[in-house]
């Protein structure tokens, strides 16, 4: 199984077990497991933009001007 397929394959699964935790709590009037679940979410792609953003930039630093002259 390659890694592509393999990631797929995870993040089916993590979809089916958020889309369970979320529907089970909010049936049961439980909000802050939802709350929760939610916010790890969006904490978790939030870190992940800003991993891709930073390998993006890391690239274009060799471009920056070097020395004094960039205050200048």
């Amino acid at each position: 199984m390659n890694d592509d397929a393999l990631r797929y394959a995870l993040l089916a699964v993590v979809g089916v077990l958020w889309a369970t935790v979320v529907a089970f709590s909010v049936s049961r009037g439980e909000w802050l497991p939802t709350i929760v679940v939610i916010a790890l979410t969006a904490m978790w792609l939030a870190a992940r933009q800003l991993a891709r953003f930073n390998r993006r930039r890391k690239g274009r630093r060799s471009d920056w001007p070097q020395g004094d002259s960039a205050w200048s």
